[in-house]
């Protein structure tokens, strides 16, 4: 499992926590306070979880004093020592940097978008105060934009020197820093895993009039955070996870409790009745939430819900449902009780677990001094149109490489195809005879005419021998069905053609006589005739129908009628055995 360690570095004091995680479980096994103050680098200063407010004095608004590279030496060798003990190593270490460690820059830009957004506020930073220095660098975050399109931005301006500082740091502690979080916005990150989790408030319910509002389930509701580090407080107004305003308190460590109570109050009374003015417009504070155990803010929770007429909560880190704590892994808890062990994560700890959860969770802070929101670089036009111009080239080399490879497997097939062409025309005129019987033959068979029943029909109804001989026949398939038939012969009067025409002629066939001619000796058929007949196709039936009307031929026996006749008969005529569909 990935193991993390968050760094909070206070102006004597440095807080650290540890933890596994699995998923989306974190396992919490090492929390201290180390103070170089003390003189044992063996001891931890442990958060007191009794203590309702720190004995200090009356509250004040002033800085923590800058911590000297002495004291950060001293620091980061006791949280070697530390971590040495504990086990802790391959750590992903965030830091956490106090507002007394930064300049704060609040200003409003003209309407821009998020990309021109870091170029003018490293412009504006370098006008105000001549920019970050050597080393130095600048990160922003922006506030909901104005109704006039203007961006409200606060940019957090960080030396070059106090970066190196906590770099140094890190390598005394043997770690390497992943990122260095403003810490008001390390505790914003909090409230946000308890809203996603739907974890209540502990210990005080709502009080004072506007009791009956906004619940803090709503995304759009205005929350002023309360979070104590040791002697100092911040005060954040956050909604739906942004930042809004923030102010850092420096509690007097020389006033009695009730005097540091008092004080706390008062700014925080005041924080909520100046609020509007500083947020955007229509917006005021509706609840005041203090991170912590309920033992120890109890008391508090209840004069703010009087003083301030708004809902007051306490939510507990321990509480979320993705943490666990066992600081009994932790060598200097080992004389923990087992009940005050959960305990302990109180008093400084939510800014380091707010960390902590969004980086095993990978979301990116707000606000990230070692990772900065940087302007994007200049476009260099000679590097793209350099660019262009070998993608243009590229682009023509693939194009021609790829018009050869197409040509010449055009031309491959090409010359395939002619080679099969000449072979199958050498073939056509060897098979063309054939093609054209077959294609007679299947014409022929197309036409679905019974020959047989035909020409018997047919020359049933010609005139006798005596009137008429017939010199030739000729047959021919017509386009579309059907056949013509040309007789030519001669007949012993012309009125023997009109009576065979006229005979001929039904709903099948149709004949024409043309090209009379007289010839021949007187007494014998002399006249020369041509007659053409034309013959749709038809079924067997029909033949048998139409017989008797067709004048029987010499020697032909009569045609039975076909309900009488015997089925295992042979001797059947000629018209019969066609009506059967058995061609001879």
């Amino acid at each position: 499992m990935p193991k993390y360690l968050a760094i909070d570095v206070g102006s004597r004091q440095i807080r650290y926590l540890l933890a596994e995680v699995a998923g989306k479980k974190v396992q919490v096994f090492g929390y201290g306070v180390l103070d170089v103050r003390d003189q044992n680098a063996e001891s931890v200063k442990q958060s007191s979880p009794g203590d309702e407010l720190p004995t200090s004095a009356k509250g004040s608004k002033t800085d923590s004093p800058r911590k000297s590279e002495d004291d950060r030496e001293v620091l980061a060798e006791r949280l070697a020592a530390e971590l040495a003990k504990i086990g802790g190593s391959g750590l992903r270490t965030i830091a956490a940097v106090a507002r007394a460690d930064v300049d704060i820059r609040r200003f409003t830009l003209p309407p821009a978008s998020d990309d021109e957004l870091a170029e003018l506020v490293a412009v504006q930073v370098l006008s105000d105060a001549g920019g970050a220095g050597d080393g130095g660098v600048v990160d922003f975050v922006t506030q909901p934009t104005l109704p006039t399109g203007e961006r409200p931005v606060e940019a957090v301006v960080a030396t070059g020197k106090l970066l190196e500082s906590y770099k140094a740091l890190g390598q005394r502690a043997g770690v390497k820093l992943r990122r260095l979080v403003l810490r008001p916005y390390a505790s914003a990150s909090l409230l946000r895993y308890f809203k996603a989790q739907g974890i209540p408030a502990q210990g005080i319910p709502a009080r004072g009039a506007q009791a009956q509002g906004k619940t803090g389930a709503q995304a759009a509701e205005t929350v002023l955070l309360i979070d104590r580090i040791g002697t100092e407080v911040d005060l954040i107004a956050t909604s739906d996870g942004q930042v809004l305003l923030w102010r850092t308190m420096q509690l007097d460590g020389e006033s009695d409790t009730s005097q540091v109570a008092e004080g706390l109050i008062s700014e925080i009374v005041r924080i909520v009745a100046i609020a509007p003015t500083h947020l955007a417009a229509g917006r005021t504070i509706e609840r005041i939430q203090l991170l912590g155990c309920e033992a120890e803010y109890e008391h508090l929770a209840a004069e703010l819900a009087g003083q301030t007429r708004l809902p007051v909560e306490i939510l507990d880190p321990v509480s979320l449902a993705s943490v666990s704590v066992d600081l009994r892994r932790d060598a200097g808890s080992k004389d923990l009780k087992e009940n005050e062990a959960e305990r302990e994560l109180g008093d400084g700890a939510a800014p380091l677990l707010g960390m902590l959860l969004d980086e095993a969770n990978e979301t990116a802070p707000s606000l990230d001094l070692l990772n900065p929101r940087k302007p994007p670089p200049p476009k260099n036009y000679k590097r793209v149109a350099l660019l262009a111009t070998i993608a243009g080239v590229v682009l023509l080399y693939l194009a021609g490489t790829w018009l050869q490879e197409l040509h010449a497997d055009l031309e491959q097939k090409n010359a395939t195809l002619t080679s099969k062409l000449l072979e199958l025309r050498k073939q056509g005129k060897k098979l063309s005879p054939q093609f054209v019987l077959a294609r007679s033959i299947a014409t022929w068979e197309s036409e679905g005419i019974v020959w047989l029943d035909e020409l018997r029909d047919l020359t049933g109804k010609f005139p006798s021998a005596e009137d008429m001989t017939v010199r030739g026949m000729t047959i021919s398939s017509l386009r579309g069905g059907g056949a013509r038939i040309r007789v030519t012969g001669q007949v012993r009067d012309p009125a023997v053609i009109v009576k065979m025409d006229h005979d001929l002629r039904d709903k099948y066939r149709n004949a024409t006589s043309t090209n009379f001619r007289e010839q021949g000796t007187k007494g014998e058929p002399s006249w020369r005739f041509e007659t053409v007949i034309t013959t749709r196709r038809r079924s067997a039936e029909d033949y048998l129908a139409h017989s008797s009307s067709t004048r029987k031929l010499p020697g032909e026996p009569a045609i039975p009628n076909r309900a009488s006749r015997d089925p295992s008969s042979t001797d059947l005529p000629l018209g019969s055995v066609v009506a059967k569909g058995k061609s001879p």
